[in-house]
């Protein structure tokens, strides 16, 4: 089981293939039996904030502010979670 910790920092793993096709993004860990994850709409906009990583907290302040694509904080843990399940997700202990 993957817990989503608000004290970690999460970024896309090293190992895997993915592609952002502008409306969805597509993602798959390399080395695996894995299936094709294609990600849209609050998980597509997630994914491309973690192209260096984040805290829990950093990404729920990118989707409070106005203009952003609508996530609340149970929808981010969810999508965290399923990410991390699927193995394309690093997760690490923030910076003191």
């Amino acid at each position: 089981m993957t817990l989503v910790v608000e004290t970690l920092r999460y970024g896309r793993a090293d190992e895997l293939l993915w592609h952002d096709t502008g409306r969805h993004v597509l993602v798959l860990p390399t080395g695996t039996e894995g299936q094709v994850s294609v990600l849209g709409g609050g998980s597509a906009a997630l994914w491309r904030l973690l192209e260096r990583p984040r805290s829990v907290r950093e990404l729920m302040a990118h989707f409070t502010v106005d203009g952003a694509e609508p996530l609340d904080m149970a929808e981010l843990v969810d999508c965290l979670y399923h990410l991390a399940a699927r193995g394309v997700l690093d997760a690490g202990p923030e910076p003191s």
